[in-house]
């Protein structure tokens, strides 16, 4: 397979077809036409330049103090927009990689005709699409003012020292632009390229050097690739890679959405499950404070059912290892409580490291409980106030019981 260069020459009026050319490096044109482009059979495209009419693109080297290319890119507009007679919104403006001297190259066009074009690209090019000016294809030497004849006036390009300055100048204003170029620039010389002396009435008195004819094609299909790569990617960066990714993959757009799908449903069952359990350990939790409840009513506040729960198998396992003195505690405080029915015991604990019995109770007065300590003392068992409150059926007390030392 042959490698060559498919070069396209955008033409000012968006609605006019594209003029193609595909050509080696050297310049041979090995086809041509106008519209989609025809590629001869045993070749493959390196490259596409895309030349456009530098009376719509305005070209300028500026530099710009930024640190990154995001922060470049933003800078752009603003160092532009005192070279553009056009407003900023209407303009799209892109700034190229910095040079060795941080200078970049940046090109202002407008959107409306920027985005005819790029939709042009998208349906003809092949990828990477480079974006030159018609003017910067002259190649003038240092000090040298180059100038040629494009479709609708001047083509020009002056390049000094860090200056490299390109446009071009409609034919109505020749006797005024040529002139003020010669007096900005004062060049060493002035070349022309050969077979335009009609178009160049301005150079009267001027002495110009002839040059053979100047072919856009010719000069663009010759380009440096890596000079082409410092140019402002002004159709996007997409373009300007050497893939398309986005084409490369859209073969896999369904896979894609089907695992997307496949997963979104995954998800949604793991969220179904994940609140069915939820539901059901609040289903559980909740059996299991009300089974707690009815096991032990003398417990108010039920916080954790299973933490509870050991602590009172805790207790009943010291009662059993104390069995004696519980037993000896509980029969003594039984006769103590048959002298004294008014008074009802709710719930009744073996404390055995006192050892003692914790005991909750109800009655009706205070005087009702000095009563049931003074029949304890006569048994020879100690009952230890440890608080009482009224509650609506009664005083509720808590006492401890343990044996008179």
């Amino acid at each position: 397979m042959v490698s060559v260069r498919l070069v396209i020459l955008l033409p000012g009026d968006p609605d006019a077809s594209l003029r193609w050319a595909v050509c080696s490096a050297y310049g041979d044109v090995l086809g041509a036409g106008e519209g989609a482009p025809v590629l001869p059979a045993g070749v493959t495209v390196a490259a596409t330049i895309a030349v456009m009419p530098p009376e719509h693109v305005h070209v300028r080297q500026i530099s710009l103090p930024a640190r990154t290319e995001r922060a470049a890119h933003q800078a752009a507009p603003f160092a532009m927009e005192e070279h553009l007679a056009a407003q900023l919104e209407t303009q799209r403006i892109v700034c190229g990689p910095a040079g060795a001297d941080g200078q970049r190259w940046v090109a202002a066009i407008g959107k409306e005709l920027a985005q005819a074009w790029q939709a042009s690209l998208e349906k003809a090019c092949v990828r990477p699409v480079f974006a030159i000016s018609e003017a910067m294809l002259l190649d003038p030497a240092e000090g040298e003012l180059a100038m040629t004849a494009g479709d609708n006036g001047v083509l020009w390009r002056y390049r000094s020292g860090s200056r490299d300055m390109t446009g071009a100048i409609h034919e109505d204003f020749h006797h005024l632009l040529v002139p003020a170029l010669m007096e900005a620039f004062q060049p060493d010389r002035v070349t022309l390229a050969s077979g335009q002396d009609g178009e160049y009435r301005a150079l009267r008195g001027i002495e110009p050097l002839r040059t053979e004819s100047f072919d856009p094609v010719r000069a663009a299909a010759g380009m440096d690739l890596a000079l082409l790569a410092g140019l402002p990617p002004v159709f996007g960066a997409r373009l300007a890679a050497s893939l398309d990714w986005i084409s490369l993959l859209r073969p896999w757009r369904r896979v894609a959405a089907l695992a997307g799908l496949t997963l979104c449903l995954g998800l949604a069952g793991i969220g179904i499950e994940a609140a069915w359990l939820s539901g059901e350990a609040r289903r559980l939790e909740e059996s299991a404070r009300a089974v707690f409840a009815d096991a032990f009513p003398d417990v108010r506040r039920i916080v954790n059912p299973r933490v509870q729960l050991a602590q009172r198998l805790r207790e009943v396992q010291a009662v059993e290892g104390g069995s004696d003195t519980f037993l000896a505690l509980a029969g003594a405080l039984a006769g103590v409580m048959d002298d004294a029915p008014q008074i009802d015991v709710v719930a009744v604990r073996f404390q055995a490291d006192d050892p003692a019995l914790s005991v909750t109770a109800r009655y009706s007065d205070y005087s009702d409980f000095e009563l049931l300590r003074a029949a304890a003392e006569t048994a020879g068992i100690v009952l230890d106030d440890a608080g009482a409150r009224q509650g609506a059926d009664g005083i509720e007390a808590e006492f401890t019981v343990r044996w008179r030392e």
